[in-house]
């Protein structure tokens, strides 16, 4: 079983994923260009900050903050 959290702040998106193993994340290789498509994104590439913990109930939990354009920070969050 997986489970995806997701929660909004100011100007960023935090995601976690729990998952029942709690061995380091493995770090993908680098995005490689193999007929016209990229492949393999990591997380990394696109997040301003990600790590992962080991919660008290088991499991892993890896977690990434990306950062979202002000213009749609400020209209999910009610900012004008």
């Amino acid at each position: 079983m997986i489970v995806l959290r997701m929660r909004m702040e100011q100007r960023s998106l935090l995601v976690e994923v729990w998952d029942d193993r709690t061995e380091p994340p493995a770090i993908p290789e680098p995005p490689s260009e193999e007929g016209g498509q990229v492949e393999g994104l990591a997380v990394g590439s696109v997040s301003k900050a990600w790590d992962y913990y080991l919660p008290g109930s088991g499991g892993r939990v890896v977690w990434a903050e990306l950062h979202l354009p002000h213009s749609l920070g400020a209209a999910t969050m009610g900012e004008s």
